[in-house]
């Protein structure tokens, strides 16, 4: 099992730091509720014909908030890595929210 794999469920909320905070840099994260887990495709073009490519294992999330670099991308469609190589560590992918607390939210 990967690393992050069986840390959230379809409909949780998690934070996704892009790299280990660092006292001199900003912080880079994105949070959103996860929409599907397991294989994640990359598209790009092959003359006219639109090509699919595994890219890796992850979740992909409806993004819902971030830090002022990820702000823009609110309503997009997001992918965080199950694990990455040398740059993993233990609080990159964290749940905000389960999916009944987000339900309970939507429905108030």
């Amino acid at each position: 099992m990967l690393k992050f794999e069986s840390t959230a469920q379809v409909g949780d909320m998690i934070k996704a730091m892009d790299f280990r905070p660092m006292a001199d840099v900003p912080d880079m994260w994105l949070t959103g509720v996860v929409v599907e887990k397991g294989p994640i495709y990359r598209g790009h073009l092959d003359g006219d014909e639109l090509v699919k490519v595994y890219y890796c294992d992850g979740y992909t999330v409806k993004i819902v908030g971030g830090c002022s670099k990820t702000r823009d991308r609110i309503g997009d469609l997001g992918y965080i890595p199950f694990e990455v190589s040398i740059t993993d560590f233990d609080e990159r992918v964290s749940v905000v929210a389960t999916a009944e607390e987000v339900q309970r939210v939507l429905t108030a």
